[in-house]
């Protein structure tokens, strides 16, 4: 990646930015890393086909502030004989078609109680949306098999955790912590071998797209406003989001609804990932057509 300053950042944070864009988890070949595994091939491929985009520092928030409290957190707890702190771990794997070397790199485990952490900067949606808390809670439990595969740790002792930090939390408005803690059920040992293989498989295909769920895209949904009391104008909020025409009827028949007060509005999602969280979008084929 290389690093622009077309907006006349001042110098110190276009250098650390510079110092801090580099991933270290490899990632070419038949080197994958956790978070790539879990992610779109097509993104990966992108990635590694340009590795030298260039992207203004500007685009780089999220970045800075992830790894920002990311490395505040570990040097608080390196050099603690009861944490492993930031250990990158390597374990083989085998499809029917290809070797792979898996590496993954996770935020802290303590020896102690065996917990194993994640640090999440996020929005305060993720906190509640299942696709998300899946991902984080798979990202984990893989983890947890390289560590158990690659030290004295059982697998099925160890205890999964996110630390989500609310990026986008308001004091005033919220009524929740900006700090949050998510613990997940660990998937036994062979589920999370079944995920990482599938994962696998996925990253041996040709695909040149990304799917609507990678390109952060919930589709289409159908929008029911209720008439207010006075009977003269709709509700500012939607009462329901429907999937499909379907579940629509049957929430208003559950409802006891007339339809003849109410108003729905079919909403074409974006995609989301694409439009405001790609660097490669600009050599990807799905969205040169598309946007």
């Amino acid at each position: 990646m290389q690093i622009t300053n077309n907006k006349n950042i001042p110098a110190f944070v276009e250098l650390w930015g510079k110092q801090n864009s580099e991933y270290s988890g490899k990632n070419q070949g038949d080197y994958i890393t956790v978070s790539n595994l879990l992610d779109s091939p097509y993104r990966r491929y992108l990635k590694n086909k340009h590795r030298n985009v260039e992207v203004d520092i500007t685009k780089l928030n999220n970045l800075i502030m992830g790894t920002a409290i990311h490395s505040a957190l570990e040097q608080v707890m390196e050099n603690k004989d009861e944490y492993l702190v930031e250990e990158r771990f390597f374990e083989n794997f085998k499809t029917e078609k290809k070797k792979w070397r898996l590496n993954g790199q996770f935020d802290l485990f303590n020896k102690g109680d065996k917990i194993l952490w994640d640090y999440k900067t996020c929005k305060k949606y993720a906190r509640n949306d299942p696709k998300r808390l899946e991902e984080y809670k798979n990202q984990l439990a893989v983890y947890a098999y390289l560590l158990s595969e690659n030290s004295e740790y059982n697998y099925n002792d160890i205890t999964i955790k996110n630390l989500l930090i609310i990026k986008d939390h308001s004091q005033i408005r919220d009524n929740f912590d900006s700090m949050i803690v998510k613990e997940y059920p660990l998937p036994s040992k062979e589920e999370t071998k079944k995920i990482i293989i599938e994962n696998l498989r996925k990253h041996e295909t040709d695909r040149k797209y990304c799917t609507m769920e990678e390109r952060w895209n919930d589709g289409t949904e159908i929008a029911i406003y209720e008439m207010l009391k006075s009977g003269k104008r709709f509700r500012k909020n939607a009462s329901k989001l429907a999937d499909n025409q379907i579940e629509a009827q049957k929430w208003v028949k559950r409802k006891g609804l007339n339809f003849e007060n109410l108003k729905f509005e079919i909403r074409e999602d974006d995609d989301t990932r694409c439009e405001y969280y790609c660097f490669y979008n600009k050599f990807c084929e799905y969205y040169q057509e598309n946007h």
